[in-house]
C-alpha cells in the first residue's frame, strides 16, 4: 500500500485466494488490473506483475518489455537534450 499509494480494497483485487471478475482500475497514482491471469499494478516508475513466471503471462511480460524498450528508444534517440555537440 505504501509502495503504490493504493487502498487495500484495490489490492484486494488482486489476492489468488479471491473470485473477482476480470477488473482495471484506474486510479491517480496507478492502475491496477485483473485479467484472467495477469495480475498487475502499473505506477508511472514501474510495473508490478504478481505472476510474472507463469507459463501464460509470459507473453504478455515480453510484449511489455518490447513495448517500453521501443518508447524508451524512441524518445531518447529524439530528444534535443540528447544530441552530442560534434565540437
Amino acid at each position: 500500500m505504501r509502495r503504490t499509494g493504493l487502498p487495500a480494497r484495490d489490492l484486494r483485487i488482486l489476492d489468488p485466494l479471491l473470485s473477482y471478475p476480470s477488473t482495471v482500475l484506474g486510479r491517480e497514482r496507478a492502475i491496477v488490473i485483473n485479467l484472467e491471469h495477469i495480475k498487475a499494478i502499473i505506477t508511472a516508475n514501474e510495473v508490478l506483475l504478481l505472476n510474472s513466471r507463469d507459463p501464460s503471462v509470459t507473453p504478455f511480460v515480453q510484449e511489455l518489455q518490447a513495448r517500453i524498450l521501443r518508447h524508451h528508444e524512441a524518445t531518447t534517440n529524439t530528444h534535443p537534450d540528447n544530441q552530442q555537440d560534434s565540437h
